[in-house]
């Protein structure tokens, strides 16, 4: 059985050039977004994994999908 994509975890610089997530439904509503910026990405991720995210991390910056957002498998 294939899995399906239930959220899209979205990973953006703010203008500080802070990391920042949020979780979204597939319909664009907020589920969550993370209450901390962080000066490296990886910590960012790592924030994410900690509410769900099961995306892969170790990249510089997110592998993303024409939109700009990057989609990975949440819910089980």
């Amino acid at each position: 059985m294939a899995a399906q994509v239930s959220d899209v975890w979205d990973f953006k610089k703010d203008g500080d050039g802070c990391w920042r997530w949020q979780r979204q439904s597939l319909r664009h509503e907020m589920i969550e977004e993370g209450r901390t910026a962080f000066r490296k990405f990886e910590e960012c991720v790592a924030d994410a994994q900690r509410r769900g995210y099961t995306g892969v991390s170790g990249y510089d910056e997110p592998p993303r999908d024409v939109s700009g957002r990057l989609l990975r498998l949440t819910r089980r």
